[in-house]
């Protein structure tokens, strides 16, 4: 983390020899290190039994080798089993190590909404590069993202045309995360079907330790 400011620092250090002035250099620094703070405290797993080992399931097809460009993995599994849970969990414990991150929830529920998918559009944009009112369809746009290693959740989506518009040529590095319901829609997702990720039912002693935490307000027998 604190590697991760400094870097920061270092980077931005060239700006304001520019065209920033010292306070708007400040205030980006300022404001880059409390959203990566902001990340570190959101992972905390109190209360997420078994979600562990699952996080680092979901890691180990995150960090493959065999990927040289952008890496596409898929969550999978029934609603209401804990897809969105373990994807924003990965999300905020990794992306502190990418340039920029951006998690869009309810993705099937926003695109039925009235320019649903121009707004997914606009909040991708703002979230990667911080800026309002960028158009996806601008050449420079298009080439600012791909000078960018991004970490991506297209979270529920229901249909691969939500998103494919979306799923732009970003750094090589960047990863994409995707959650569904829909066996279909995640393998035109990703490029094998080893990179998706099948959220199983919750074991016996884990559903027992949960019912006791909750029930109980500890872990003991």
């Amino acid at each position: 983390m604190f590697l991760n400011a400094l870097l920061t620092i270092y980077r931005l250090s060239f700006v304001i020899l520019f065209c920033r002035t010292e306070a708007d250099f400040i205030k980006e620094v300022v404001e880059d290190i409390s959203t990566k703070l902001k990340r570190e405290t959101l992972c905390d797993l109190k209360g997420m039994v078994g979600i562990e080992s699952r996080i680092e399931q979901v890691e180990s097809l995150l960090s493959t080798n065999d990927w040289k460009g952008v890496c596409t993995v898929g969550i999978w599994g029934m609603g209401g089993i804990g897809k969105t849970t373990l994807a924003k969990a990965v999300f905020n414990r990794l992306s502190s190590k990418f340039e920029a991150s951006c998690l869009l929830n309810n993705v099937r529920e926003k695109v039925e909404q009235t320019d649903g998918v121009n707004q997914l559009h606009k909040t991708l944009l703002r979230e990667i590069l911080k800026e309002e009112y960028l158009s996806l369809d601008k050449k420079n746009v298009k080439e600012r993202l791909g000078r960018t290693k991004v970490l991506i959740v297209f979270d529920d989506v229901s249909d691969w045309r939500q998103i494919k518009d979306l799923v732009g040529d970003y750094e090589d590095g960047s990863r994409i995360i995707v959650t569904s319901r829909h066996w279909g829609v995640l393998k035109k997702a990703v490029s094998d079907e080893k990179y998706i990720y099948e959220v199983q039912r919750i074991k016996n002693d884990d559903a027992l330790r949960l019912f006791q935490l909750h029930a109980f307000k500890d872990n003991s027998p």
